[in-house]
């Protein structure tokens, strides 16, 4: 027997996979008992503690449990051990098969022994009253033995199949879960084994691969040199053995395939053993074909675009620029890599921008656009306007930025010349165009005559014209101050009510003739405005909604608070508005339907205006609508709290750039008492929690957290979330930023237009009380 074999032949009895094998030794005991006439037949194995008996008839259990010096003399003996009379033999008297319950008298036992000659057990026959066996029958006895042997022999290695059976389902159950094709093969290239993988990857039936030559199945090698040098040469350049490499693959149907292969060989009973483990390469090609083909067409659209684009790596670096680019600057593409982004930009306060780089490269924001100056290679200005949209990187932490630069130096000279003609329609058109009208006015009132019916007429069509030129000068001027931070709110605690009846009094004349009239449910609530201003909003929203009624309609108007900010709502029965122009009506000079400033007239920067004013007062607007089913404008302003006296540290400025902040406190000093400064989001936090301020102004751009992280702090408590906020930043905020950046009473100033006395002036209005002089 092996030793496997052994192990499996000495477990206890009944622990076989088969039940047929110990009937068989059951079998076995029942005709010896037969055969020698006795009432006690035992088949007994070494066990790792003893003897075993395997399979013991007439024996009683507690003689089956106990190890017997009559089998390990059974064992020593050349041949049959025979004992006529044990208890009168002084080697076995004491045995507790002998003492025992068995009472054993006569023993007759033969060894079983393995393939190698070693003992494993016995088979014996035993009597309770002293006897012997004849030498025939002796022979009958070793026959036995030698039976019981072969039987256990075989259900050892019946037992041995099945595990080795068991092994290999195991091993293909295993191999089958491998992605990777597995085949192993002997040194003439026979392959005895292939998973599934293989069988999929070469195109095989199951178990098609098996008996066949692995030269079927790769090209390029010659398999019999390199079982030959198999152990020969470990080191030999040549040799395939644990090399990765690239090679044709054969499919089923004899089609090629790129393969990826490492070969292994192992020394099992003097035989070597091969296995092969290769991946499909045909995806990996065609996925890299696929990122040549995409490199190659990004590099056709980066040096071809008429738009510059570089990319950077936010840390400074500049990896790469377009031919535009460099064109645009007068540099070749080599120098611009050479070059610091930042050293590029033209403008004193350069500073700002690393801090909105580590706001790209921490993830807070994905893009920011600037308009700025950038300097050429001969000294000369460009105007460019630059958006940086953050890209993660391949490596870990990494960051890339991607900047389109576009070309915005003639807008820059247009809107030079836009500004002068607004200044000249301010100062050298509306006096005359007034005049104008007034003498107009008169002539048509007959105040020098009277005229006749076809002159009035004309006199009345050149008067319509004269007040909707007029109208546009004036609409120009007012949005351009309000966007520019040049237009001052007079603020004060207003009545909601009050702003509405104004309004629908401004209007009164132009509803009655369109039969419209106004339904009004005005809440008592005070709101903190200019009502100059709101009150102008809301005549461009009634006299929008009149124009775009049917005559006879109503239109409903509500004032409502939530305790922190108070809704104004003006509702139509007009043809709607479609919902992907609902933002875009806001725009200047848009018009839903291009018809409408021919047929309804209007500047087209009614609702322009309305948004400006309301965002100057840090509030909301929008519009909710569907074509046919009429419009509803909402705008929100913040209740009106009554002004406290004001303390010393009321002002807490929020900004990194030491020059602009100097500026700040010089200005605000004497005027509001100690003014706290803080260089970052985490020491304006802190301080806002030691001592609250009345007004914050902040910067957006910090190191570290941004400006929304202040906000967000204020947000969190209900007794600050009304502090007012001045955003005083160079960034240029698109309505979403500023939709993130609004709390309560918030107030936008860019840098580029309002100077430190201007931000002064806006404190005062904000908190109600007058500007106090040094």
């Amino acid at each position: 027997m092996t030793q496997r074999a052994l192990d499996l032949a000495r477990a206890p009895a009944g622990t076989t996979s088969d039940p047929a094998d110990s009937e068989l030794l059951e079998r076995i005991t029942r005709v010896a008992a037969a055969l020698f006439d006795v009432p006690m037949v035992a088949v007994t194995l070494i066990g790792s503690d003893g003897h075993i008996v395997k399979s013991g008839l007439g024996l009683p259990d507690a003689e089956r449990r106990q190890v017997s010096a009559l089998h390990t003399a059974t064992l020593a003996a050349e041949g049959t051990l025979m004992v006529a009379d044990a208890a009168g033999d002084p080697r076995f008297a004491d045995d507790p098969w002998v003492a025992g319950t068995a009472s054993v008298r006569f023993y007759a036992g033969h060894p079983l022994r393995s393939t190698e000659g070693a003992g494993i057990g016995t088979l014996s026959v035993l009597d309770s009253r002293p006897r012997g066996l004849a030498d025939q029958q002796l022979a009958r006895l070793e026959d036995l033995a030698m039976w019981t042997q072969e039987e256990l022999d075989r259900a050892a290695h019946a037992e041995m199949l099945s595990y080795l059976r068991r092994s290999r389902s195991w091993l293909r159950t295993i191999m089958d879960g491998v992605a990777e094709a597995v085949v192993s093969f002997d040194a003439t290239g026979t392959i005895h084994f292939a998973n599934a993988a293989a069988e999929a990857t070469f195109g095989a039936e199951p178990d098609g691969l098996l008996h066949k030559s692995i030269v079927t199945l790769i090209d390029g090698i010659d398999w019999d040199r390199v079982a030959r040098r198999v152990g020969v040469v470990a080191d030999d350049e040549k040799t395939v053995i644990g090399r990765r490499l690239d090679l044709p693959g054969r499919r089923r149907n004899g089609q090629l395939f790129p393969l990826e292969v490492v070969i292994t060989a192992a020394h099992v009973n003097a035989e070597t053993v091969f296995v092969a483990i290769g991946r499909d390469l045909t995806e990996r090609h065609r996925t890299e074909a696929a990122l040549r083909q995409s490199e190659s067409r990004f590099r056709t659209i980066f040096d071809g675009a008429g738009t510059g684009i570089a990319l950077t790596a936010l840390d400074g670096q500049l990896l790469d620029a377009n031919p535009t680019f460099a064109e645009m600057l007068g540099y070749s593409v080599e120098e611009l890599r050479r070059l610091n982004p930042l050293e590029l930009v033209d403008d004193p306060d350069g500073a700002e921008y690393e801090p909105l780089l580590r706001s790209l490269r921490s993830g807070r924001r994905n893009r920011y656009r600037r308009e700025v100056q950038l300097r050429r290679r001969d000294g000369s200005r460009i105007w460019v306007a630059a958006t940086v949209s953050a890209v993660p990187g391949s490596e870990e932490n990494s960051v890339l930025g991607v900047v389109m630069i576009a070309d915005i130096s003639k807008r820059k000279e247009i809107e030079r010349f836009k500004d002068e003609f607004v200044s000249v329609v301010g100062h050298e058109l509306r006096t005359p165009l007034t005049s104008i009208r007034g003498a107009l006015g008169l002539i048509g009132a007959g105040a020098v005559g009277a005229i006749p019916s076809e002159a009035s007429q004309m006199i009345a069509v050149a008067i319509s014209n004269t007040d909707r030129l007029v109208r546009l000068i004036n609409d120009t001027l007012d949005i351009e101050r309000m966007e520019a931070g040049r237009s001052e709110l007079d603020l004060a605690a207003v009545s909601g009510a009050s702003l509405v009846q104004q309004a629908v009094g401004v209007v009164q004349a132009t509803a009655d003739a369109a039969e419209i009239t106004f339904n009004c449910e005005l809440a008592d609530v005070r709101v903190w405005v200019d009502a100059d201003r709101i009150v102008q909003a809301l005549v461009n929203l009634f006299g929008n909604a009149i124009k775009f009624s049917p005559r006879g309609a109503e239109i409903r108007v509500a004032v409502s608070d939530d305790g922190e900010l108070v809704d104004f709502c003006v509702s139509d029965d007009g043809r709607g508005i479609p919902p992907d122009q609902l933002e875009s009506v806001f725009e200047r000079f848009r018009q839903v339907d291009g018809s409408d400033a021919r047929e309804k007239g209007g500047t087209g920067l009614g609702l322009a205006i309305a948004r400006s004013s309301v965002e100057q007062h840090g509030g909301q607007i929008w519009a909710e609508s569907g074509e046919g089913v009429g419009t509803t404008f909402h705008f929100t302003l913040p209740l009106a709290n009554q002004p406290s006296t004001l303390a010393p540290g009321a002002v807490l400025v929020v900004e990194d750039d030491v020059r602009v902040a100097s500026a700040l406190r010089e200005a605000l000093q004497g005027r509001y008492g100690t003014t706290r400064v803080a260089s970052s989001a985490e020491e304006a936090i802190a301080a806002i929690r030691q001592s609250p301020p009345r007004i914050i102004v902040l910067d957006l751009v910090l190191p570290g957290a941004d400006g929304i992280a202040v906000i967000d702090e204020l947000a969190h408590d209900p007794k600050l979330a009304a502090t007012p906020i001045i955003i005083y930043s160079a960034a240029e905020l698109d309505h979403a930023e500023r939709e993130r950046a609004q709390l309560g009473h918030t107030v936008f100033l860019s840098k580029v237009d309002a100077s430190p006395e201007h931000v002064c002036r806006r404190i005062a209005q904000l908190l109600g009380g007058p500007v106090r002089l040094a």
